[in-house]
């Protein structure tokens, strides 16, 4: 598979003596060529933040209307948070980061970004 594109970027500041860092991501609309970004995000996982659009829900909770997400995608990233001891910020409610833009019925909403 080609990959001609960026997944994700990092950045590391040095502060007093202390190194924080972050990683801003891009997943691929296409879940088999984000295993690319699962695999190169595991190499910097000392990164203090990793935020951006995943491209990808965890679970049905993170989706309202439309079709059931893809269970292998949703796996495949929910083990990569599990190996990687990692956690998700949480929300008081609701957060769809995600619309299709279509009217009542026919609209889609997803939790497709995450820190």
């Amino acid at each position: 598979m080609k990959r001609n594109f960026i997944t994700f970027i990092s950045v590391t500041c040095h502060l007093h003596d202390k190194y924080f860092s972050f990683a801003g991501v891009y997943g691929a609309t296409i879940y088999v060529a984000r295993r690319f970004l699962w695999r190169d995000l595991s190499s910097f996982i000392e990164l203090w933040c990793i935020m951006g659009d995943f491209n990808v829900v965890l679970s049905m909770d993170d989706c309202k209307g439309g079709v059931a997400p893809n269970q292998v995608s949703c796996n495949e990233i929910v083990d990569w948070i599990n190996i990687n001891d990692l956690s998700c910020m949480l929300f008081t409610v609701t957060c769809y980061t995600w619309c299709n833009g279509r009217r009542e019925l026919h609209k889609v909403h997803r939790r497709l970004d995450r820190a």
